[in-house]
């Protein structure tokens, strides 16, 4: 005689407990991304533009000045300053057309990154590492959905790299 052999049904429940976990991480994901790109479309307030776009680690902080906008945020370190550079320069390009679209009543935005250098002695300290502008004026003939990140310099009103993010 031999014993019936039974398998055990953990192995089981515990892939059917995380495809569930799974299936509602991706439903709540998308949910969430509809709800900020609705708010995204509602908002006319820079700071509130700037901390959707840029997301909530990038402590964004914008200020008006007249009929100016500075937008100041903290950019995710990089190992490597041409990475850091590009990464900005995406970032830019995605601020730049919903500034420009949901806040009628200004007409430049300045982005400035925020990000932590290191010196040769191994000092370490926050500074502004990049710069943009883009005036309304010259929105107007930007077609933002077709512009490389890599062309922004070229056609920026001012764009400046601090030359740690050329090495």
């Amino acid at each position: 005689m031999t014993a019936k052999k039974t398998e055990n049904p953990i192995p089981g429940l515990i892939a059917l407990a995380v495809i569930g976990v799974i299936l509602y991480g991706c439903w709540q994901g998308s949910n969430s991304v509809e709800e900020r790109e609705a708010a995204l479309r509602a908002s006319t307030d820079p700071s509130e533009i700037a901390a959707l776009v840029l997301g909530a680690d990038a402590k964004s902080k914008a200020t008006r000045r007249g009929q100016f906008i500075d937008v100041e945020y903290q950019l995710k370190a990089s190992w490597d300053g041409p990475w850091t550079a590009k990464s900005f320069k995406h970032d830019a390009v995605k601020l730049f057309p919903v500034m420009f679209n949901n806040v009628n009543d200004m007409d430049k935005v300045r982005i400035l990154a925020r990000s932590e250098l290191v010196d040769i002695r191994g000092n370490t300290s926050e500074e502004i590492v990049a710069r943009v502008t883009i005036s309304r004026k010259n929105n107007v003939k930007i077609r933002w959905d077709n512009v490389l990140p890599s062309n922004l310099p070229s056609f920026a009103d001012d764009y400046w790299e601090h030359p740690a993010l050329k090495n």
